[in-house]
């Protein structure tokens, strides 16, 4: 009975661990405006030849904007969604523009 009852208390201990840590992980992870804007002036100062992936950095940008609920941000967004079609070349001086 005394086993079951360590055992049932050591349960409870590790779920109250787990939560703590998924919580701090969240927190080291989630993704702020400022960081994606880091990421995408990052990739944006490749070399033409890699700056191939942007799309996925700009649906990153809307996601994080609307969760956080930043207006200019997220005019940038359809700014740079509107602009997807032309070259890369013309599309990177623009992302560096905004």
């Amino acid at each position: 009975m005394l086993a079951r009852v360590c055992q049932v208390l050591d349960s409870l201990t590790l779920k109250a661990e787990f939560k703590a840590l998924r919580q701090s992980v969240n927190v080291f992870t989630k993704a702020t405006v400022e960081n994606v804007i880091i990421k995408i002036m990052m990739y944006a100062s490749r070399p033409l030849s890699e700056f191939n992936k942007f799309e996925a950095l700009v649906e990153n940008l809307n996601n994080v904007s609307q969760e956080q609920k930043h207006a200019y941000h997220r005019m940038v967004y359809q700014t740079l969604r509107g602009k997807m079609s032309v070259s890369t070349e013309q599309f990177r001086s623009l992302l560096l523009r905004l």
